[in-house]
């Protein structure tokens, strides 16, 4: 459940603004996989451990702003304090923020941002085989700057530019007999090490980490919005790199991230056509970084052949492009909304490599494809507001 009070009253000459928040979360696992390495059982059995665990976080957080309006109301500036007590991870963080807006002539604007925000750790991290109940989160140093603009009465440009500097990230810090390269390792790349982050994102990834890892990204995003009539269009491009470190103190190398693509193109555009509508999305993007096999070596003991790992994530995967279509049709009623719509994702069926496997001993090595020609067809209801 979830909790959430503000107040609101003019002070000091401008508007000051204040509020709490509660989140009780109960966060529970239940897995079979193999024992992962950790200090202290550096090298674990061979063989499938059942796992599972429940815990109840009780997170709750205070936040207050000031807002002035300065030279007419053409600047309005807005520093704020944000703190926070995470359950799972038992401390305490604070964020100063502060966030300042300009109106220009012609009708711009321009925004800038700055703050330190915090994310607790996962649930997984903190289980007891790994004896690490101290773990904290990770914290971040975000900056970004963004210009608005009306394109004659039709279209609105957006161009914004950003930074941040991640720090305590909970990365691996024993790693196992897997090479590098070879497929299934976190920094080979590819499908496995993607699905791996997305996951991790989600759930957390059942492994020893601690809170040593780094980790930087930039970027500049370009956005188009423009009415042609009863069409819709939007295009945008954004150049960006993520790197990240593994355990900072033994190697403070920053190596690309795993999901860094440095260019991203997007043009979506919807219309109406009687009771239904129609849209589609267009997507080109860099290919996500890999880790090359630079070469072999047979293991006399194990009687297999194992990769020779090249420069940590410094090949790509071929172009991503892919074309996703909708149609859809909704029908208000007062107890509710329907909505029936198809949604076709890769509607070209093109075939976009998303990862690489290798034969036994190494010496070929092929793509993995990514999602097909992909149809689904669903029906919605929304309730009323």
């Amino acid at each position: 459940g979830a909790l959430r009070a503000e107040l609101t009253r003019p002070w000091l000459g401008g508007t000051f603004a204040a509020g709490v928040d509660g989140l009780v979360t109960r966060h529970a696992y239940e897995l079979d996989t193999t024992p992962p390495p950790s200090p202290m059982d550096p090298d674990p059995p061979v063989g499938v451990v059942h796992r599972e665990g429940v815990a109840w976080a009780p997170d709750t957080g205070a936040w207050l702003e000031q807002q002035w309006s300065l030279a007419g109301d053409a600047i309005a500036v807005r520093p704020g304090l944000r703190v926070d007590r995470f359950g799972l991870s038992d401390e305490i963080t604070i964020g100063p923020r502060l966030h300042v807006t300009e109106r220009l002539p012609r009708c711009m604007t321009l925004a800038q941002s700055v703050g330190v925000y915090h994310q607790p750790p996962s649930p997984t991290d903190l289980d007891p085989v790994f004896g690490n109940q101290t773990l904290e989160g990770s914290w971040a140093v975000q900056a970004a700057l963004a210009w608005k603009a009306p394109l004659a009465d039709v279209a609105q440009l957006q161009v914004t530019a950003y930074g941040q500097e991640m720090r305590d990230l909970a990365v691996d810090v024993v790693t196992g007999a897997t090479p590098i390269a070879d497929n299934g390792s976190g920094q080979a790349g590819g499908l496995l090490a993607v699905s791996r982050e997305l996951v991790d994102e989600q759930f957390g990834s059942y492994s020893y980490r601690e809170a040593v890892g780094k980790g930087r990204a930039y970027g500049v995003e370009v956005q188009v919005k423009r009415e042609l009539g009863a069409v819709t269009g939007w295009l945008s491009y954004t150049w960006s790199r993520s790197f990240r470190t593994g355990d900072a103190r033994v190697d403070p190398t920053y190596y690309p991230y795993v999901l860094d693509q440095p260019h991203v193109a997007t043009l979506l555009a919807t219309r109406p056509l009687g009771k239904w509508r129609f849209g589609g999305r267009l997507r080109v993007a860099s290919g996500n970084p890999i880790t090359p096999v630079a070469g072999r070596c047979f293991d006399e003991t194990a009687q297999e052949w194992v990769a020779i790992s090249g420069p940590i994530l410094s090949e790509r995967l071929p172009l991503f492009v892919q074309l996703d279509l909708r149609i859809d049709r909704t029908w208000r009623r007062r107890w509710g909304t329907i909505n029936l719509f198809l949604d076709v994702q890769n509607a070209t069926n093109r075939t976009n490599p998303e990862g690489v496997t290798y034969n036994d001993d190494f010496t070929e090595r092929r793509y993995t494809r990514g999602l097909p020609f992909f149809p689904a067809l669903g029906v919605e209801y929304l309730p009323p507001p």
